[in-house]
């Protein structure tokens, strides 16, 4: 058996200049996982669908493996997974048709698939050589088919000859990044466990609070805040601030919510996560999106206050998955007026942690109150000084008429 992976194999040689990091090539890899052990109907918490990422670069071999214990490519399926730019019919996380491919020649010129099929007694296995294929003018791949050995099923991924070193500092980075872009899956519904070794050491993996991706979320709960003056003022009774989101935006329904924390924080909060079927595309820990269009500048207070989670499944998005195409602006703008969002977002601008919890700021039971309040402190400045001078009582402007204590000038008070 043989499959097919043409267009012209010179097309290869392109992927190899695909805007990936390591982070998001591996993406590629779980977003097919995922999406096939989902197509099947087996992604639940009782059935964790486990992914193992093994990067081995000693005494100058390297080489990564990504092993997932899903539901396989099935040999009916494995034309397909070989062929650039197939579009299933639906989006999802593995929509494209050509991440597998792309991941791998990025990551190095050779590699091999071996396939499980869940249900089909023989594994599958191929090895893509690009260098062989073009040098042998072929466009065609042996599929090989033996007896499984066990009834393990899923995928394994051997890439070789890699043309980027990795270290155990790096592999601990993207073990994290990966950690974060898959966090719903592992951390909230815990339907994925994901494990990661270098050299056959295991590291250390998202477990309980181990890691947390998501600021330990406490909401500010305070009055209105309004600034005079640099100076905080509340207004009415305390609430908590935060305001949930659902509308449309070109066609697709956008979900979520934002609030303002408590504590503030540049280092922990993320900002603005944005996903797309519960993978994060932007907004992590070590790139916050703190957008400037929408909470302002990060000398600001809100950046650091503000922090949300939108849903924007079925949104377009670039080839790699790490950028959303719509205009981002239009995105910001429209979101700013959703109901609460620009009141929330002024929130976290004007209020103050330590004249809050210092008991230092002025509350007031309403609007009037306040007004009221700050009108009082408002000192006139025109009229009152023209009255000294001898003729400048009569004076409306008074100024000027501050020179009139001389009993001669007065009159310029007029």
């Amino acid at each position: 058996m043989k499959v097919e992976v043409s267009p012209d194999m010179q097309f290869y040689n392109l992927l190899e200049g695909y805007p990936y990091n390591p982070t998001v090539a591996l993406c590629e890899y779980i977003d097919n996982a995922l999406q096939a052990a989902k197509n099947a109907n087996i992604l639940k918490k009782s059935s964790k669908l486990k992914v193992e990422l093994n990067f081995f670069n000693k005494d100058k071999i390297s080489y990564i493996t990504i092993r997932d214990f899903g539901v396989g490519i099935s040999s009916d399926d494995i034309q397909r997974a070989f062929k650039p730019a197939y579009r299933p019919n639906t989006q999802s996380l593995n929509e494209f048709g050509i991440g597998m491919k792309a991941a791998s020649l990025w990551f190095g010129r050779k590699w091999e698939l071996v396939s499980y099929p869940k249900g089909e007694e023989n594994s599958l296995t191929i090895s893509f050589d690009l260098d062989e294929l073009i040098s042998n003018n072929s466009s065609e791949i042996e599929v090989t088919s033996e007896p499984k050995l066990n009834n393990e099923d899923g995928v394994i991924i051997t890439l070789k000859e890699l043309r980027r070193e990795f270290t155990a500092g790096s592999v601990e980075t993207i073990y994290r990044e990966l950690q974060e872009i898959y966090q719903i899956f592992i951390q909230r519904e815990e339907v994925l466990e994901l494990k990661c070794k270098f050299n056959g050491t295991a590291l250390i993996g998202l477990n309980g609070d181990t890691l947390r991706f998501t600021p330990e979320v406490e909401v500010l709960d305070y009055p209105v805040t309004v600034l005079h003056k640099t100076k905080p003022y509340s207004i009415g009774d305390s609430k908590k601030w935060f305001q949930e989101i659902d509308f449309e935006f070109e066609g697709r329904n956008v979900t979520g919510f934002l609030l303002a924390l408590k504590t503030a924080s540049q280092t922990s909060n993320p900002g603005l996560r944005l996903f797309r079927f519960k993978r994060l595309i932007r907004g992590s820990s070590h790139q916050p999106y703190r957008p400037i269009n929408l909470v302002g500048t990060p000398n600001k207070h809100a950046p650091s206050r503000v922090y949300g989670e939108i849903h924007l499944d079925g949104q377009s998005i670039s080839t790699h998955k790490s950028n959303f195409q719509f205009d981002e602006a239009f995105f910001l703008d429209t979101l700013s007026k959703q109901p609460g969002i620009q009141e929330l977002i002024d929130q976290a601008e004007n209020y103050r942690a330590k004249e809050a919890e210092k008991g230092g700021i002025k509350n007031f039971k309403n609007e009037n109150d306040y007004f009221a309040f700050i009108k009082k402190k408002v000192k006139p400045t025109l009229g009152t000084t023209g009255t000294t001078g001898t003729t400048g009582t009569t004076g409306t402007t008074g100024t000027t008429g501050t020179t009139g204590t001389t009993g001669t000038t007065g009159t310029t008070g007029t």
